[in-house]
């Protein structure tokens, strides 16, 4: 807790509670400082499920280079509270309307989860008469166990949250042998586990970039996901993640965190 927060709280009257307290200027100063840690070729999402106060969007606007949506409900939320800024449309289950919804707000980039998924939106954005960038999410299984002491494991098993590494390769193809002319490969995502210690988080990233660049076709993007551990006592900037995530030849491609 912030003194900033404790002398909040001390002045609350019980008419003021329950309350939500958020020390806004804390939260600025350590969003910038994971952005230093960062290097450049490495772009900052903020997932807007993990809090979509629009207090919170607006002060996190500065340091990051757009926003992760994960439905129809956060899509317009969000548009509506940071107008303009980039958008990510990810997660399972997403509904046609939704798909239209993003395509009209220029959402810039859908994690495509499922072979059905991919079909749905080549042909609503092919109706829109846009071409949109996909990053096609893979469910990995890391065979060092980085994932075992996670805390929210969504890789390594069977889940909703991603494809097979076979079907991952399916949408690749599709992508990249003009079944999809309105739909254009940009990478590959794969959040895999929330809740992980550094060391282990680091060992996830460097395997999901592993299996990206070895696909054998070019690949301008990788998102690695969140889920890296917080303490509530403690400050992390999560440089260390950051330097290494982005470890490559300039000709590597980028890395994105959400």
């Amino acid at each position: 807790m912030t003194p900033a927060v404790h002398d909040r709280a001390l002045a609350l009257t019980s008419a003021g509670l329950p309350a939500y307290l958020y020390d806004l200027a804390a939260l600025r100063t350590h969003a910038a400082a994971v952005r230093s840690a960062l290097p450049e070729r490495v772009e900052l999402y903020y997932a807007a499920k993990a809090n979509p106060e629009p207090e919170i969007l607006a002060s996190l606007g500065p340091y990051v280079d757009g926003y992760e949506v994960s439905s129809g409900g956060e899509l317009a939320h969000v548009a509506k509270a940071v107008p303009g800024r980039p958008l990510a449309f990810g997660g399972p289950g997403k509904t046609p309307a939704e798909v239209t919804a993003a395509l009209e707000q220029r959402v810039e980039r859908f994690h495509v989860e499922s072979v059905h998924e991919l079909r749905m939106l080549g042909e609503l954005a092919r109706r829109a008469g846009r071409r949109v960038a996909v990053l096609a999410r893979v469910n990995l299984a890391p065979s060092d166990g980085s994932l075992a002491g996670s805390s929210l494991a969504m890789g390594g098993r069977p889940t909703p949250f991603g494809m097979d590494p076979s079907q991952a390769l399916e949408v690749v193809r599709a992508l990249t042998d003009g079944t999809c002319p309105h739909l254009e490969l940009r990478g590959v995502h794969a959040h895999l586990a929330s809740g992980l210690e550094t060391p282990e988080q680091l060992a996830v990233a460097e395997a999901i970039v592993a299996w990206a660049t070895g696909l054998g076709v070019p690949v301008a993007e990788v998102n690695v996901g969140g889920g890296i551990w917080t303490s509530t006592t403690r400050t992390r900037t999560g440089a260390s993640t950051g330097r290494r995530t982005a470890r490559g030849s300039p000709d590597s491609p980028r890395s994105t965190r959400s």
